[in-house]
């Protein structure tokens, strides 16, 4: 069976074909006349490249198919713009909007003219997501635009590249955009903008990508007179300008926030990361501008900003540059080093490799800034900021910010000023001549301290102590050691064991000092000790072993337990407890106890010295185990077999075996295909008919089996033959009910076999079945059953089962016909197909002998 859908229900409809289901085989295409669309579940209205429609409704053809899904939609609709290309210029006046492509990998809107914006929005609360929005190149047009007082718009997953503008906000406030691409958006000899903000406020940039604009003066990022704006996440690289090329830029810009931006790789006669001109009160944290072709962060004319926890390396000219701008800078990571300073006056930092060798009898830590000024009168108090591990092996109490002046490292002359904070681990200076600083302290002084000896052990008997030792790990070597044994001390020994004769009970203590020879000669800091009592004299004792070896034999009505003395003192006897009875003074190594099926039992077995005045041992072997349980007969059924097919005469034969109880009774119970049963026993030969035959058994315990049901069929070659045709209507039991089906067939048996054919059409289950084989008859009084296999429409291998009857005429409204059919030879399974019911025309005979 192969079926053909159309897929009218999915969210972007495929009208122009049909599709095989599927669950066929390798796909196959069926071309037929395209069906209008009749279905748009992803949105209110739909649109594919050939036009609009809404759900239910039919296709409205049109060259500008978007701009006229946005006429014909109301407010708070929504429409979905499927995979393809558009060329429009898509004007956007209705309020409460969404356009929703189905990505901007699929969906490209090209600008019918480049003069003007590929969206133009001019309502508020409209969203636009899915796009690649491309061609607006003339001078001020973008990919997506919100005009003046365009407030509360989210802006989302868009591709707005290779316009003059990639998103710009005119006048437009309260907006998100999120997740967009605007790269690669130029302008030969003007300026061009991934993303540009005019006159905008409390808008949200989220996790945009604005890379690769270049022009005359090109930006990622550009906010102009925009204030109160959240920038995070977003990626401004590679913006490049024959005059300006930055990857973020604010211009009269406040109370603005940026977090977690990437400005990276930007070039221009002006290229810098972040450029800052007359913006106040902006916050700047955790933001990351390096490799840029000028600056890193440049603040120009900018005050009362915050800048913290920034990271800028490598930038061509300087990685922070302050002209005119009295902002607080935190926490800043220039080229691996982190600084806080203040300042006065228009100063430039960067962070730089080592200028020269370390100064004499100090070592920096890998911290280098160049600072220098760009007014009179300047002053810069820097702190750098640094960890434990970069002054392991210094001293910390002398590290200092040094200067080198391009000949030499210089000490003297600030640190009169220097900050030193070793909890919080920062060291600092004011600076008013400015070059290469770097903090360094000396080396603090080499010593040979060993490390405190480890692992003292002692082993003891009744009259003497033995003690080990080893050398300690992770520092100086360890040459010898000074050691104290009961009050006398033995130096410089290389053995790491001492041994001494004690009294029974005495007592014996040591302490070792570890010693490295180098120098002078040095004791560890610190020594290990032990002080321990030797054991009493033995005393003697009889306490024989524990038993061992405990072990039990089961049955259904009994437990016998064995068992074996220890070793060590002798053992004369045994106490034992069997189920709560004690029996105490025996030697055997062995009880018994009868139980129950399934029975408990338990057993606690201690050995017995009758030396002195008699000892048992210390501990026990114990053991509880549960005898089986009785199990049940066993059933066999050697005629019939499953599905067994047999003339008239066969005998039943069945039996069933229990080998501990016996078998009580066993019996048959017969039940043919209308569901009336009968007993049978073994021997008897059931008449013609179907059969599921099942066989109960039961044990001299009451224990009760019973075997899986057994189809079979018993059949009389002579008992006669069938015919039928006609048709009927599938009942409510049936698996398509409701419908019309067709049936046509013949069966007789022909020298002892069973022969004829069956035609079967159900046309809306797309059944039409064709019997090519019978493989039996049953021919009983009015009912004639068989089994065969064909096909279905041509292919496959199916299993159908027949039960017709002749109810007398006429055949319609008297005759019954029921079918089932399996995918297959497993007719144990349920079916995969049934119809059944009294036929509404023709007529079955039944000729039964």
């Amino acid at each position: 069976m192969r079926l053909l859908y159309h897929p009218a229900s999915t969210p972007f409809q495929q009208h122009s074909r049909w599709l095989s289901s599927p669950w066929n085989g390798p796909e196959e295409t069926d071309l037929r006349t395209p069906a209008a669309p009749t279905s748009c579940t992803c949105g209110d209205i739909c649109v594919d490249e050939t036009g609009w429609w809404r759900d239910g409704g039919t296709l409205n053809a049109s060259t500008i198919p978007i701009q006229a899904a946005v006429d014909n939609a109301n407010a708070g609709e929504t429409i979905c713009v499927k995979a393809g290309s558009y060329t429009e210029n898509v004007n956007i006046t209705t309020p409460h909007l969404t356009l929703a492509g189905e990505g901007a990998g699929v969906v490209t809107v090209t600008a019918a003219s480049s003069s003007d914006h590929v969206f133009d929005v001019t309502a508020d609360y409209v969203n636009i997501s899915g796009f690649n929005a491309t061609e607006a190149t003339n001078s001020g047009k973008a990919g997506i635009y919100l005009g003046s007082n365009v407030d509360h718009c989210n802006i989302s997953e868009n591709n707005c590249s290779n316009n003059n503008y990639g998103i710009y906000l005119n006048f437009s406030s309260n907006n998100t955009l999120a997740n967009n691409t605007a790269n690669s958006n130029y302008g030969e000899w003007e300026n061009c903008y991934g993303i540009y903000l005019s006159s905008s406020s409390n808008n949200t940039l989220l996790n945009n990508t604005a890379n690769s604009n270049y022009g005359e003066n090109c930006y990622g990022i550009y906010l102009s007179s925009s204030s109160n704006n959240t920038l995070a996440n977003n990626t401004a690289n590679s913006n490049y300008g024959y005059m300006d090329g930055c990857g973020i830029y604010l211009m009269d810009s406040s109370n603005n926030t940026l977090t977690n931006n990437t400005a990276n790789s930007n070039y221009g006669d002006y290229g810098c990361g972040i450029w800052l001109y007359s913006s106040s009160n902006n916050t700047l944290a955790n933001n990351t501008a390096s490799n840029n072709g000028q600056h890193g962060i440049y603040l120009r004319s900018s005050s009362n900003n915050t800048l913290a926890s920034n990271n800028c390396s490598n930038n061509t000219q300087w990685d922070i540059y302050i002209e005119g701008s009295d902002s607080t800078f935190t926490n800043n990571t220039l080229n691996g080093t982190t600084i806080s300073f203040t300042y006065s006056g228009d100063v430039s930092l960067k962070g730089v490799g080592s200028p020269a060798a370390d100064p004499a009898g100090q070592q920096t830590i890998g911290k280098f800034v160049s600072a220098t000024n760009q007014s009179t009168g300047t002053w810069l108090f820097i702190n750098f900021s640094y960890s434990d591990a970069d002054v392991s092996g210094l001293d910390e109490s002398d590290l200092a910010v040094w200067k080198h002046n391009g000949t030499m490292w210089l000490k003297d002359g600030w640190n009169g000023t220097r900050y030193l904070d070793t909890t919080g681990n920062v060291v600092g200076v004011n600076i008013t001549s400015f070059s290469v600083f770097a903090p360094a302290a000396p080396e603090i002084a080499a010593n040979y301290i060993p490390p405190d000896s480890t692992n003292l052990a002692n082993t003891t008997g009744s009259y003497w102590v033995n003690y080990t030792w080893s050398a300690g790990t992770g520092g100086n070597a360890t040459d010898s050691y000074n050691v104290s044994l009961n009050g006398t001390w033995t130096n410089e020994t290389t053995d790491t064991f001492m041994n001494t004769l004690v009294a029974p009970s005495g007592w014996a203590n040591i302490t070792v000092f570890a010693f490295n020879a180098s120098g002078t000669g040095t004791l560890s800091e610190g020594s290990v000790s032990d002080n321990v009592q030797a054991p009493a004299a033995p005393e003697q004792n009889y306490i024989p072993p524990d038993p061992t070896n405990l072990q039990n034999v089961t049955s259904n009505y009994w437990v016998n337990y064995t068992w074996s003395p220890g070793s060590g003192n002798v053992t004369d006897s045994y106490n034992v407890s069997l189920n709560g009875t004690w029996t105490n003074g025996t030697t055997d190594t062995f009880m018994n106890t009868p139980v129950g099926p399934s029975g408990w039992a338990n057993i606690t077995v201690f050995a017995y010295n009758a030396s002195g005045t008699g000892t048992l041992s210390e501990g026990s072997v114990s053991d509880e185990v549960q005898a089986p349980a009785v199990t049940p007969p066993v059933i066999v059924i050697t005629t019939p077999e499953p599905n067994g097919i047999y003339t008239v005469g066969m005998k039943l034969n069945f039996s069933a075996t229990d080998d501990e109880n016996g078998v009580a009774s066993i019996a048959g119970n017969l039940t043919n295909s209308s569901g009336v049963s009968q007993d049978v026993d073994s021997g008897d030969e059931p008449d013609v008919g179907v059969y599921t035959l099942v066989v109960t058994a039961t044990d001299n315990a009451g224990n009760t089996n019973e075997s899986d049901p057994v189809f079979f069929v018993v059949y009389d070659p002579a008992g006669g033959r069938a015919t039928g045709k006609g048709w009927f209507y599938p009942d409510v039991e049936s698996t398509h009910p409701g419908g019309k089906a067709d049936f046509k067939f013949t069966t007789s048996y022909k020298k002892d076999i069973s022969t004829g054919k069956l035609d079967f059409k159900d046309k809306d289950a797309d059944i039409k079945l064709k019997g090519k084989s019978i493989d039996w008859l049953v021919i009983s009084s009015v009912s004639a059953q068989f089994q065969g296999r064909g096909t279905i429409n041509g292919e496959g291998l199916y299993t159908f089962r027949v039960q017709a009857k002749d109810n007398g005429k006429p055949g319609a409204g008297n005759d019954h016909f029921d079918i089932m059919i399996w995918n297959g030879i497993d007719t144990m399974a349920d079916p995969d197909y049934k119809a059944k019911n009294t036929i509404a025309d023709g007529d079955i005979k039944v000729h039964a002998k």
